[in-house]
Formats: C-alpha cells, structure tokens, sequence
C-alpha cells in the first residue's frame, strides 16, 4: 500500500512538473506573461506593442490597485479554450505579493489576487492580445 501510494505521488508530481514545463514553452503564455507584468509595472509601451487591438488596452486605466512594490508573482492557469476563429481564451488566476508604503520585506507582506480572462490570437506566428479582463477576486 505504501509503494503504491509513493506511486500515485511521484506520478502527480510528475504530471505536474511536465505540465509547468510545457506550458512555460508556450509561445501564447509568454507573451500572456509579457502583458500582465507590463501591466504590473505600469509600462505603456510594451502593452502596446502586444496588444492586437483597442479592446487589449482598456486595462491602461485601471492604477492603485497594488499599492506598493511587487515581489512576487504566481499564476495558475485555470481553463484554456481554443475557439474556431482561431483564437483561444484563458483564465489565469494571478496573486502578487507585495510590500504596502514604509515595508521593505523579502517576501511581500500583504497579497493580491485577480482573475484574468484572456483572449490571444496568432497573426502568423506571432501571439498578440485581442482583450484582457480581470475580475478581482
């Protein structure tokens, strides 16, 4: 029993390690990855440069919503649906730790979680953002 539960572990274990690694390579999660730290750090211009369309920069007015320095980010993947015009959709759940005004810790002292909704579309090989919404959760 204990050999077939270490069994069912290391094989969990491994799925998982595979399905990170994998999902790393994806050239539509780097740049889904690309989009939310830019969106983390407020920088414009690569936002622009990955937006496929009007709609991806709607998030460009949103700011406070981490009041502090970011030290750490997570993100989880929680559906990814590929749609018949090509595009796919994603739902991410991001927490951002973070150091409020007057903390300087290594870790983050507070966190904050979103919900991303995704829309991704290849224009010849090259992934850009159609529309992004997030739902604070």
């Amino acid at each position: 029993m204990r050999k077939l539960l270490m069994l069912a572990l290391l094989g969990y274990l491994g799925y998982t390690g595979y399905e990170v690694v994998a999902l790393r390579q994806d050239p539509a999660y780097q740049v889904y990855l690309a989009y939310s730290q830019a969106l983390l750090d407020h920088d414009t211009l690569s936002l622009k440069a990955l937006a496929g369309s009007p709609a991806a920069l709607k998030p460009l007015i949103r700011t406070g919503l981490i009041p502090g320095k970011s030290r750490f980010v997570y993100h989880r993947l929680l559906s990814r649906q590929k749609q018949a015009d090509g595009t796919e959709v994603w739902h991410v759940r991001q927490t951002t730790r973070f150091d409020p005004p007057g903390s300087n810790t290594f870790y983050g002292k507070d966190s904050f979680t979103v919900t991303h909704t995704i829309q991704l579309k290849n224009n010849h090989g090259t992934w850009t953002v159609i529309s992004f919404e997030e739902t604070i959760a």
